[in-house]
């Protein structure tokens, strides 16, 4: 008789990073972005973009259903602007 293995699959965890800011919103982020120059904005969509593509893969490829995303306490606060 054959007996198929079973892979135990590991919680992929995804950790945040405290050296930059945590946007709550996609909009919060294009807001941001929309601040900057159209040559800086152009990078940080490209970093945006790059990031979110890796994200999803990781969760897709190695998540196994149980990806985790465990945020970290950021080292530095946002500054709201009260200007327009």
């Amino acid at each position: 008789m054959n007996k198929k293995k079973t892979k135990k699959t590991e919680p992929l965890n995804i950790t945040g990073s405290n050296i930059y800011a945590t946007y709550k919103s996609q909009k919060e982020l294009q807001a941001y972005i929309d601040m900057h120059r159209p040559e800086e904005a152009i990078l940080l969509l490209t970093g945006w973009g790059l990031a979110v593509n890796l994200i999803v893969h990781l969760m897709t490829e190695h998540g196994g259903g149980k990806a985790i995303a465990e945020p970290t306490p950021p080292l530095f606060e946002i500054k709201k602007s009260n200007s327009k």
